[in-house]
């Protein structure tokens, strides 16, 4: 009985020392990126265009949940105003981006969506126009894959 206790303690340690081994040796430091946090803003009187990435943080090429964003993910228009998106995505993920169209809810008929048959594959630009309301307020803008996280906003002033 004392030399099967000692057999399986003997393999636990062994197993434990294996897990121990697969883990992260600190190499590689995670991928990440500050994101913009400054509103991005047009230039009064003329039509706008604006540069935004899609994209994720990632380790060994796997997606870190919930680290999926816009950048920048604030803009600042003038009532009226047309702005143009040239959308890129950086990312690992499908995306898109969807401008809420002033209801307050997406998937509704007023919304604006990006082109690109509804989604970006890992590398695709494509672009997004819009045009602001005619009152000021502030507009909310998502990717349909990821709506909980990757989210921002339009101030229309």
């Amino acid at each position: 009985m004392k030399s099967q206790v000692i057999v399986v303690s003997f393999l636990f340690a062994l197993i434990l020392v294996g897990v121990a081994a697969c883990g992260d040796d600190g190499d590689e430091p995670p991928q990440t990126e500050t994101p913009t946090s400054q509103a991005q803003e047009a230039p009064e009187n003329s039509a706008a265009t604006f540069e935004i990435s899609q994209r994720e943080d990632s380790v060994d090429g796997l997606v870190t949940s919930g680290s999926q964003r816009f950048e920048p993910a604030a803009f600042i228009v003038s009532t009226g105003q047309q702005v143009t998106f040239n959308i890129t995505n950086d990312g690992l993920s499908w995306h898109n981006m969807r401008v809420d169209g002033g209801d307050g809810a997406f998937g509704t008929a007023d919304d604006t969506i990006s082109d690109h048959e509804l989604r970006f594959l890992p590398g695709d630009t494509g672009t997004l126009v819009w045009t602001a309301p005619d009152s000021p307020g502030e507009i909310q803008f998502r990717c349909d894959f990821h709506p909980d996280v990757m989210t921002g906003s339009i101030e229309v002033r």
